[in-house]
C-alpha cells in the first residue's frame, strides 16, 4: 500500500510542477502580446534594421512588416545594428530620395522591441 502511495503522490508533484512552468510561460507571451497590441494602438509600428555599405545610399535600411523599405535621415547610431527590431512612428519626406529601392523618412520615435 505504501509504495502505491509514494507513486501517486510523485506523480502528482510531477504533474503539478510541469503544469506551473506551462502557465508561467503563457503569461509571459501574454504580457508580450498586450505590449504589442499596446504599442500598435498608440501608432507604432514594427521595423527591422538592415545594413548596407555606403556606396548603396543608404546605409541603413528599415524594413516594416509589409516589406516596405524606409531610409531614415535621423536614426541613432546606437540603432544602426543589423536586425535589430525596431518600434517606430515616422513622417515621410518630400525631397529626393538617397537610394532607388527605399522611401525617405524622418523618425519622430523610435524604440528597441526588446524594451
Amino acid at each position: 500500500m505504501r509504495p502505491i502511495y509514494l507513486f501517486v503522490l510523485s506523480t502528482f508533484a510531477l504533474f503539478t510542477a510541469c503544469n506551473s512552468s506551462y502557465s508561467s510561460s503563457s503569461s509571459s507571451s501574454n504580457k508580450d502580446q498586450a505590449k504589442e497590441q499596446q504599442m500598435l494602438a498608440d501608432g507604432f509600428m514594427k521595423a527591422t534594421v538592415m545594413l548596407y555599405n555606403q556606396e548603396s545610399g543608404c546605409p541603413v535600411v528599415l524594413i516594416l512588416e509589409d516589406g516596405e523599405k524606409l531610409d531614415p535621415i535621423n536614426l541613432d547610431p546606437s540603432m544602426a545594428k543589423e536586425n535589430l527590431e525596431l518600434w517606430i512612428k515616422f513622417s515621410r519626406l518630400r525631397r529626393m530620395p538617397r537610394c532607388e529601392y527605399a522611401g525617405i523618412v524622418s523618425l519622430t520615435e523610435a524604440q528597441k522591441k526588446a524594451e
